[in-house]
């Protein structure tokens, strides 16, 4: 690990899990941020995002196969300039807040092989959207009904999803979709059953857990 990296190291964390107050917002805005990538680092608290949205120019965070937990709170419609979210692989659950629609930069979006519920029908108001990895979830209702013309990577498989399935232009095959038994149309069958791989149980925890 470079020494640039272990300074900033301890900053990215205060911004992620410190619980704001008054004496620290001076700190918090003026720190420039482009990019937060803090993948398998065992991290195992609620992620604080009303303060690393301070981080004006935030374009990437990745928090991937920690252990964070919690929820994805509305601030996260504050991180305007965001164009890849990547938070698979933790123990966060509850539902996906309206929020995320604020985010017009947003690109890349993956949350897969977690505990999120709830809808995700909002998620076409997300134009620039090029990557919807949702899958190994336990979202309900219908599926998102996206410009899968402009869809690089799409996953929704193993899920609660129901109702029709929209038009995918033949980009993606039946493993996007498998898993989700209430989904109504030929091409959910018997040849894409639900996979196999263990889902983590949901979480249980009580306030803001230390690192």
């Amino acid at each position: 690990m470079n020494r640039v990296l272990i300074r900033v190291l301890p900053i990215l964390v205060f911004l992620l899990f410190h619980v704001s107050n008054s004496e620290n917002e001076q700190v918090k805005q003026s720190l420039s941020v482009e990019k937060v990538v803090l993948d398998k680092l065992n991290l195992s608290r609620v992620v604080d995002f009303g303060s690393i949205c301070k981080a004006s120019s935030l374009s990437v965070l990745s928090l991937v196969k920690n252990d964070v937990v919690g929820l994805i709170s509305e601030e996260i419609g504050n991180c305007k300039p965001l164009a890849h979210l990547y938070l698979n692989g933790n123990q966060l659950s509850g539902h996906l807040p309206y929020s995320l629609t604020q985010l017009s930069n947003l690109k890349k979006f993956d949350i897969s092989n977690s505990n999120f519920s709830g809808k995700v029908s909002y998620m076409p108001r997300i134009l620039r959207l090029l990557t919807l990895l949702v899958h190994n979830n336990l979202h309900s209702g219908e599926t998102p009904k996206l410009d899968f013309s402009n869809l690089i990577l799409f996953n929704v498989s193993n899920n609660n999803f129901s109702g029709p399935l929209p038009d995918v232009k033949g980009r993606f095959s039946g493993n996007s979709w498998s898993g989700n038994p209430q989904l109504c149309r030929e091409l959910i069958s018997k040849a894409y059953p639900p996979s196999k791989a263990s889902r983590r149980p949901r979480p249980t925890y009580m306030g803001k857990l230390g690192l």
